[in-house]
């Protein structure tokens, strides 16, 4: 049986027509609290209470009713907390699955997004694209256009180079 708050409420139910069905002083034996329970583990219980199945057995009913001054609403009190901490985590774990199912599927996409960014990226690097087509022309085009940029460039540096020259040739003339 699934543990969740229908089932949870239909078996805290029943286990108190048990507790509080019986005389006060004596309990016939341990209160049946069934297989639902069995999921309350240590670290929602903690060390200052029992687990579910001990809460509820007749020598520590009785150790609370007695030697401590406690009813067994306190008992029943303490399952019924332990009950919605679990249901608690419960929920908190189903919620942390949802996230981690969205955060997985958001990386995949992302994933999938710079996969095919990265090709792009690459193609127009490479300036890869069909042939025979109007984006071939602009490549070639642009080809020529840096060649021709660094012709230019070239020429612009012995074109300096040849000015220099030409001025020191008419300083020195001009001072010779």
């Amino acid at each position: 049986m699934e543990f969740n708050f229908y089932n949870a409420k239909q078996e805290l139910l029943k286990i108190a027509k048990q507790l509080f069905t019986y005389e006060m002083k004596e309990l016939e034996g341990d209160v049946n609290i069934g297989e639902l329970f069995d999921c309350i583990t240590y670290k929602i219980y903690g060390a200052a209470s029992f687990g579910p199945k001990k809460q509820m057995e007749k020598a520590n009913l009785e150790y609370s009713r007695d030697d401590q001054g406690r009813d067994f609403l306190n008992s029943f009190l303490t399952l019924v907390i332990q009950s919605g901490v679990k249901l608690g985590h419960l929920e908190l774990e189903k919620e942390m699955e949802d996230l981690k199912s969205k955060l997985e599927y958001q990386r995949e996409k992302a994933d999938m997004y710079m996969d095919s960014y990265s090709k792009q990226i690459e193609e127009l690097r490479h300036h890869k694209m069909p042939e025979g087509t109007l984006e071939d022309e602009i490549v070639s085009l642009r080809k020529q256009l840096d060649e021709q940029k660094m012709k230019n460039h070239t020429l612009s540096r012995y074109k300096d180079m040849v000015d220099r020259v030409v001025q020191s040739e008419k300083f020195l003339t001009e001072n010779g």
